[in-house]
């Protein structure tokens, strides 16, 4: 697809799924069902990167081998890919969000960071990085927990930016939501998304497009719980998806990863967890160009856990009036 055009049943899947475009007539896809309508092509691009870092604190155990060296690395992809927005889950110290924050400053003036409340308890472990000044920025503990992930506040971060290119602002969702093979972790992480939804609902612009984004640990593989995720978050599509990957494959958290110090602490599965999933606006729609997997290493061992996304919508669709 060249960068300034996209297809009509490009534009139908982002706005209403995959596999709307045969139902769907040219007015349909549109939302336009009478009167004049234009519909352009705006030249982004959009790029957004999520990590999950898997640098715990006390009393969790650090799981890899050369922690320094993790931030170390992600501070140098970040500067050589340089996308828009950066969201890093799982930096629960201070110091290491502020080495990363400090480290690519020069790139990434705008921030935010948490959620955090006054306990005992360590922050949601969250940062988001910008390229461009916010307009608007909230944060939001889960009222649910269960297990271990009820030693951290997590939560969901938003912001909303404006690329000195884009025809609109958009509003971002990161988010590490409950793990879901704890005792009660599957219904703890469905209520944290139905929460989510409606923090979404109280912060999002509906006139603006949104992205939600993060370790959601939602395994694409169990089709109830993929599809529950997306009917929860109704109006969000799976970027994933929208370039032509089957549901169920590009695992994020594999047993086949070398970040590990005890080989018997890897995953027994494969599971895609971590996700860009774009909710597009009644006249401006992103389209998703890439998705790529980012599997970064240092000195020849992978740097977390999970494996990163790198997401790019160009061009933007503009549907007037």
């Amino acid at each position: 697809m060249a960068d300034d055009s996209f297809t009509l049943g490009e534009l139908a899947e982002h706005r209403f799924g995959i596999g709307a475009s045969p139902r769907k007539s040219l007015r349909q896809i549109l939302g336009r069902p009478s009167g004049p309508v234009r519909i352009g092509a705006r030249a982004g691009p959009i790029s957004v990167l999520t990590q999950n870092m898997a640098l715990l604190v006390a009393p969790a155990p650090y799981l890899g081998t050369d922690r320094g060296g993790a931030v170390a690395e992600i501070c140098a992809r970040i500067r050589a890919l340089s996308p828009d927005i950066v969201g890093l889950c799982e930096v629960f110290k201070d110091s290491e969000r502020d080495e990363i924050r400090t480290t690519v400053k020069d790139i990434y003036p705008y921030f935010r960071e948490g959620p955090d409340q006054f306990g005992v308890n360590s922050d949601g472990g969250l940062l988001l990085l910008s390229r461009f000044p916010l307009l608007a920025s909230n944060d939001f503990i889960f009222d649910a927990c269960d297990g271990i992930d009820c030693w951290a506040n997590k939560g969901v971060l938003h912001i909303r930016v404006r690329g000195t290119q884009w025809p609109t602002a958009l509003d971002i969702f990161y988010s590490h939501t409950q793990n879901i093979s704890t005792g009660a972790g599957q219904p703890t992480l469905h209520a944290q998304i139905a929460d989510m939804r409606e923090f979404i609902e109280a912060h999002a612009d509906h006139e603006l497009p949104a992205i939600v984004m993060g370790d959601l640990n939602i395994p694409a593989e169990r089709t109830a719980d993929y599809t529950r995720l997306l009917r929860t978050l109704d109006g969000f599509r799976d970027s994933w998806t929208l370039v032509g990957n089957p549901i169920a494959s590009g695992p994020t958290f594999v047993t086949n990863n070398t970040f590990y110090e005890d080989e018997d602490d890897r995953p027994g599965t494969d599971q895609r967890l971590d996700y860009i999933l774009l909710r597009p606006a009644d006249r401006v729609c992103p389209i998703t160009s890439e998705v790529e997997i980012m599997r970064f290493t240092h000195n020849g061992l992978h740097i977390s856990d999970h494996f990163g996304l790198h997401a790019v919508f160009n061009p933007i669709a503009v549907i007037d009036p």
